[in-house]
């Protein structure tokens, strides 16, 4: 049996090893056609996205111009479609108990709804989520924006205690926090001291160290 009868779920460093497996090899590519003479070890990579957010640091950081940040997305989009990340170990078996106990799974994400699926498909073959609320939404309708909440309890009926988000960042606790849903933090990901503290001290009833941990939660009951 199982406690909430929707599983939201973030993609990026959540389900998958997004980080060290797409977006820090694809940025130390950008930096070294755009930015030679700059080194950023993948703990600063981080840091960095974690203080002022991807878009920020290329902008304030490294003073990308509008030119550079188009370059720096076709860059980006290039790498991810010949590349995939691997999900976390233990994360498919619970994703699919969790739906064939009844349960709903919906992924809300700063990704490309084509790079979600693409992960799904390689380690899950014919499963997907049930709702993909990705980055082709556009940003108002992005986390952490409520709208993937509202959405799904509009579409399904849920009511705000029905439904779990689990996310690695504040953008999945401000959206949850918002919508009345409560959260879970995915720790398991981290390994920045200064981005688990923080997330240790937002949500210390619900810090997860583990997909073990998460598992526990959902079938308590």
């Amino acid at each position: 049996m199982i406690k909430y009868k929707c599983l939201v779920l973030d993609h990026d460093d959540t389900t998958v090893r997004s980080t060290p497996d797409i977006h820090y090899p694809q940025w130390l590519e950008t930096l070294a056609l755009m930015r030679p003479d700059v080194e950023m070890d993948i703990e600063t990579f981080m840091r960095y996205n974690f203080e002022f957010g991807f878009f920020e640091m290329c902008r304030s950081v490294l003073n990308f111009t509008e030119e550079e940040k188009a370059e720096q997305y076709v860059l980006w989009k290039k790498y991810t479609e010949t590349h995939t990340a691997s999900f976390y170990e233990g994360m498919p078996e619970l994703i699919r108990d969790f739906r064939e106990a009844g349960g709903v799974v919906c992924v809300a994400s700063h990704s490309c709804n084509r790079n979600i699926i693409a992960d799904y498909k390689k380690a899950m073959g014919d499963f997907l989520p049930d709702e993909i609320y990705a980055a082709d939404l556009g940003e108002d309708k992005m986390k952490p924006a409520p709208y993937a909440l509202y959405n799904i309890m509009e579409k399904y009926g849920f009511s705000a205690d029905e439904i779990l988000m689990v996310d690695d960042l504040k953008a999945g606790y401000d959206m949850a926090k918002t919508a009345g849903v409560d959260f879970a933090c995915a720790g398991w990901s981290h390994f920045v001291k200064e981005i688990s503290d923080y997330m240790k001290e937002m949500c210390a009833d619900r810090y997860l160290s583990s997909v073990e941990e998460l598992r526990q939660l959902l079938f308590s009951c």
